[in-house]
């Protein structure tokens, strides 16, 4: 039997665990490294298609062609109109509408045009004297303006046979 008694020799020897977990290092950085790689080169497309986009000059002080001048136009108008709508004073008008409720009045209908500050409102009374009425009474509130019965009509076919009728006014809001 041999002895060996050269102990220098084995205390420089590499273990097997640290030769895996040293190629595992390398494995993670060179992945990660592609990785990034790629995301470079994706970047450096994306920066050089922007570059190079025709509608990228909407964004420059550049000013838009006439077509989008007139659609921008046609969009501010028709967004003043919403907020002319929104702006009316609705509460005002329902509280109004209440206030000249009467029992013999039924409203079918309210049709309030904003932009023209008008309202049309179609209703039921049990007789014309009352729809009659029922046009003198908003007509007195002073918020409403040229209020006119429009048409009304006796419905034959009910047997109480009530009186339809539609009016307008001018809503003074």
């Amino acid at each position: 039997m041999k002895i060996h008694l050269d102990h220098a020799k084995a205390q420089h020897a590499v273990p097997f665990w640290a030769w895996g977990l040293l190629l595992s290092a390398l494995l993670l950085f060179s992945t990660a490294g592609l990785g990034y790689l790629r995301l470079e080169s994706e970047r450096t497309n994306l920066q050089s298609r922007v570059r190079n986009d025709p509608h990228a000059a909407r964004t420059s002080n550049v000013p838009p062609s006439p077509e989008i001048q007139k659609a921008l136009q046609e969009q501010v108008r028709q967004a003043n109109a919403v907020l002319s709508e929104l702006g009316r004073p609705w509460p005002t008008l329902f509280s109004i509408l209440e206030e000249t409720t009467q029992p013999e009045i039924a409203l079918l209908a309210i049709r309030p045009d904003a932009a023209k500050g008008r309202l049309r409102i179609a209703g039921e009374a049990r007789r014309l004297a009352d729809a009659l009425e029922y046009t003198r009474k908003l007509a007195a509130t002073g918020h409403m303006t040229d209020v006119v019965l429009e048409e009304h009509e006796v419905v034959a076919s009910d047997q109480q046979r009530p009186v339809r009728f539609a009016l307008s006014a001018r809503w003074a809001g």
